[in-house]
C-alpha cells in the first residue's frame, strides 16, 4: 500500500454519485492501493473545510450546481496549503457549467471538445514528471480541453497543471477514469494519478518540447449515449 505524504487520507467530492463508477474501475483500484479503502471519504455535500485530508479529488457535477463562492474559497485554502488536488471535468456539451466553476478560479478557460461522442481517441502526454511516467498516450472519449491557462500535460490539452506548487491537475474526461480502456497506458496512467495524489514526487513539468510523448467500454458508450 502507498504511503500518503500527509496524514488524513483522500477526500472525494461527489454530489452526483459518479464515484460509484470509479469505485470498481482500474482507477478506483489504484486509489485503494495507495490510500486504503478505509481512508477514502466520498462526500455528496457541498465542499466544506477539507484541511484534515491529505489530498482531494473533485468529480464532475451534471445535475448538482457547480462550485459556489464558498466552495471555491475552501478549495483555494486547500490548494494554498500545498496539498494535491485532482479535478475531473468533462466535455463542454454537457458539463460547461461544471468546467467553468473550477477553471475560472484557476485562471483558465475551457476550449473546444476533443473527439466525437462514443468514439475512443488518444491524447499525447507531455513533459517528464510522475504523472506521465511510462505513459505516452491515454485513451479518452468526447473529452473537454483547456483553452487557456495552466501548464499543458497533454495535447490536446485534456490534462493541465495549476498552482504555484504545481499541486492541481485537471483532467477533462471523467469517463476515461472508470476504466473503459484497460490498455497498459491507461492502467499505468491511473496508477500514476493515484500515486501522485498520495505524495509521489513530481515537481513542475518540463517544457513540452522535452517530450511528446469490451464490456466496460460498452458501459462507457452507454453513459455517453444516455446524455446524447
Amino acid at each position: 500500500m502507498g504511503i500518503p505524504c500527509f496524514a488524513g487520507g483522500l477526500y472525494v467530492s461527489d454530489p452526483d454519485d459518479f464515484y460509484s463508477f470509479v469505485n470498481f474501475s482500474q482507477f478506483g483500484n489504484a486509489l485503494q492501493t495507495q490510500f486504503g479503502s478505509a481512508n477514502i471519504t466520498v462526500d455528496a455535500n457541498p465542499l466544506g473545510d477539507i484541511s484534515a485530508y491529505s489530498a482531494a479529488i473533485l468529480l464532475p457535477r451534471l445535475f448538482a450546481p457547480g462550485l459556489n463562492a464558498t466552495e471555491v474559497t475552501n478549495l483555494n485554502n486547500f490548494i494554498n496549503s500545498g496539498k494535491r488536488v485532482f479535478i475531473a471535468g468533462e466535455n463542454e456539451t454537457f458539463f460547461s457549467a461544471w468546467n467553468d466553476s473550477f477553471l475560472t478560479p484557476l485562471g483558465a478557460a475551457a476550449g473546444s471538445d476533443y473527439g466525437p461522442s462514443a468514439t475512443v481517441v488518444s491524447i499525447n502526454l507531455l513533459g517528464s514528471n510522475y504523472l506521465t511516467n511510462g505513459v505516452s498516450t491515454v485513451s479518452v472519449v468526447a473529452a473537454g480541453t483547456v483553452g487557456s491557462g495552466g501548464t499543458a500535460l497533454s495535447t490536446p490539452e485534456v490534462m493541465a497543471m495549476f498552482g504555484t506548487s504545481s499541486n492541481v491537475v485537471t483532467f477533462l474526461d471523467y469517463s476515461a477514469l472508470y476504466g473503459f480502456d484497460s490498455s497498459p497506458n491507461n492502467v499505468q496512467f491511473y496508477g500514476n494519478v493515484a500515486g501522485w495524489l498520495a505524495g509521489a514526487d513530481t515537481g513542475a513539468p518540463e517544457p513540452a518540447s522535452m517530450a511528446l510523448t469490451g464490456s466496460v467500454l460498452g458501459a462507457a458508450l452507454w453513459w455517453r449515449r444516455r446524455r446524447g
